[in-house]
């Protein structure tokens, strides 16, 4: 018995490690992706598109996206 649930605390520990993000060093040509999800500031039931900016700063670096919000179609 002890020696199924130390079998499964390690592979419950395996799993656990894939989905932590790690602080880790990129190397040139190497990219790291990811979804960030923000709640729209602009009302978007306008009939024409709109656009923002949004501005993340991340320790001194500053990570600029342009943004399009296209109209509801009903």
């Amino acid at each position: 018995m002890i020696a199924g649930a130390s079998a499964q605390g390690q592979i419950n520990m395996a799993a656990l490690e894939t989905m932590i993000l790690k602080d880790n060093t990129l190397l040139p040509g190497e990219s790291y992706g990811g979804v960030m999800q923000v709640q729209s500031p602009v009302r978007n039931d306008l009939a024409e598109p709109a656009s923002l900016t949004l501005q993340i700063n991340i320790e001194g670096e500053a990570h600029i996206f342009d943004v399009r919000l296209d109209p509801i179609k009903q």
